[in-house]
Parts: C-alpha cells; sequence; structure tokens
C-alpha cells in the first residue's frame, strides 16, 4: 500500500483542520499517511524533495485550486514523472475539483479518492524569460485575482 504524503494548506480560507485532525481521519479510513501543515509555497517544494519515489508514494493535495496547482508545480518542477494525485477540497471555491464532482464532505472524498475513481489530466508548462510554471485548471494574469477581491468587498 502507497502512503499519501498530504500537503494540507494551513491559509486556505475553507474548513479548519490541525495536522492531529487530518491524521485521524486517513487512519480511520485505513490509510498510511505523513500530514505536513504548510503556510508558505517554499513549504511544498522542500517536502517533495524528501518523498519522490512514485512508486512508495501518492500525493495529496488538501486546500483550493492554488494548493493543488502549487503541489502539481513542486512535483513537475522536481522532475516527478505521472505523479499519482489525489485532492480533497477545503479551499472557498474548489472550482477545479468541482469540475470533477468531488464531495466536499473529507470523509466522502477519500471514499472516492479510495475507490480509484481517478482521471488523468494534462498539465501545461507557461514560461517567461525570468520563470516558468505548470497548472492545471486556469491560467490568467491576475484580472481573476481581482474579479474576486472586488466581489468580496460588495
Amino acid at each position: 500500500m502507497k502512503t499519501y504524503i498530504v500537503i494540507y494548506n494551513k491559509n486556505s480560507r475553507g474548513k479548519n483542520y490541525t495536522q492531529k485532525d487530518l491524521e485521524k481521519i486517513f487512519s480511520s479510513h485505513d490509510l498510511k499517511s505523513k500530514i505536513f501543515v504548510t503556510t508558505d509555497i517554499k513549504d511544498v517544494d522542500k517536502i517533495i524533495l524528501d518523498f519522490k519515489n512514485t512508486k512508495e508514494y501518492i500525493y495529496c493535495a488538501i486546500g483550493g485550486d492554488g494548493t493543488l496547482n502549487s503541489l502539481i508545480n513542486a512535483l513537475l518542477m522536481n522532475n516527478i514523472i505521472n505523479p499519482e494525485v489525489a485532492c480533497i477540497a477545503s479551499g472557498s471555491g474548489s472550482d477545479f475539483l468541482r469540475t470533477f464532482a468531488m464531495p466536499s464532505d473529507i470523509h466522502q472524498a477519500i471514499l472516492r479518492i479510495k475507490n480509484n475513481q481517478n482521471y488523468s489530466i494534462d498539465t501545461s508548462l507557461i514560461e517567461s524569460k525570468l520563470n516558468s510554471r505548470y497548472f492545471i485548471n486556469v491560467l490568467n494574469y491576475g484580472f481573476l485575482a481581482e474579479t474576486v477581491n472586488l466581489s468580496e468587498k460588495l
């Protein structure tokens, strides 16, 4: 059985979990896991460097679209080919996961993951002179974030 490397973004604006909560939840589903609570995108890169073997690990993002994209980017930038990635919605939007009708209840989401209800997805790479980044879901240049900020003020 593979071990889940769980990345939980503490800054996600959705549900609030502690490391102990997540350990108990994964354990109650008989899943081996290593839980990491992050507060900075750089934390994800550091964690991934210690867990690169895709034969041993499944990577799991708990958060919103940003958390999932951070994990995907860290995996691919560190040359981890075809990683198996699970996602559990905990963010305020989680639009990507809603595309696949992923349950918002963490226990229901884990059951779905355990039942191998998986999808293969493509990733994209955008490059500029100064930076490059992998992404899934949506690429935008800041206007989407501005519309969210504006709508929250209204």
